[in-house]
């Protein structure tokens, strides 16, 4: 099994998109995939059209087995299940703040609750916090989407130097860009120049008015159009992380 968070400290960087894209082409092709929606504004849950249950309570499928196990939702999609999001989350860190050996939580769930799936994606909230420390030491990697923008470049920074300060291990980290207008010259040249460095992984997700369609369709992008050219890249970026991850 692998876990994969997607992450980031800045929010608007299109997580929730990816991590459901992601997703779903790891079911598309059999593999048992379990996506979990840690976002209190249930981004991913919504483009997938799963609601949680009226009387959940998300967060406490962080700490309790039978939450977790109960929470598991069947999505539309073969191979894909989806634990929901509703708006307990954003008690999350107080949450964890009250549980004794928190920083663990995330793994210990993962290892009892979803042994059987194949691929674990963790669509996460931006923030540095205790949510962030159990991902950082819980996943096996961390998909850091990233706009190319000096002030996203600057989070990333961040982040590596959290990572490093924490000891946590720098092969976790996955970089990449996302949202990228390539009629800007800044978004050409820093991608360019990262690119040439060799950090973050040659494909991008580009920005497109077909990618927002998902909020509107309630699918993931290649469920309603796998040749358009954003459609193409999240392909094309799976079968990267694939290979960066080590899942054949």
């Amino acid at each position: 099994m692998k876990v994969c968070a997607l992450y980031n400290s800045k929010g608007g960087v299109g997580k929730s998109t990816i991590a459901v894209n992601l997703a779903f082409l790891s079911a598309k092709e059999g593999l048992k995939t379990l996506l979990w929606d840690l976002d209190p504004q249930g981004a991913a849950s919504f483009f997938l059209d799963v609601d949680g249950k009226v009387d959940s309570d998300s967060a406490e499928s962080v700490s309790h087995r039978e939450a977790f196990d109960s929470s598991i939702t069947v999505t539309g999609y073969d191979n894909l299940d989806i634990i929901p999001a509703d708006f307990s989350l954003r008690n999350l860190d107080v949450l964890l703040d009250e549980l004794k050996n928190s920083r663990h939580m995330i793994e210990k769930q993962i290892a009892s609750g979803a042994a059987n799936y194949d691929v674990v994606f963790i669509d996460s909230p931006p923030g540095l916090s205790l949510l962030a420390e159990n991902l950082f030491l819980g996943c096996d990697y961390i998909l850091l989407p990233m706009i190319p923008t000096y002030l996203s470049l600057r989070s990333y920074m961040q982040i590596s130097a959290y990572f490093s300060e924490g000891n946590f291990e720098a092969g976790k980290l996955i970089p990449f860009f996302s949202m990228v207008d390539t009629r800007k010259k800044m978004h050409r040249d820093i991608i360019r120049e990262y690119h040439a460095q060799g950090e973050f992984l040659s494909v991008y997700i580009p920005e497109s008015s077909v990618i927002e369609k998902m909020s509107h369709r309630k699918k993931p992008l290649p469920a309603y159009s796998t040749v358009h050219p954003a459609s193409r890249s999240f392909y094309d970026l799976w079968a990267e992380i694939k290979k960066r991850i080590y899942l054949s």
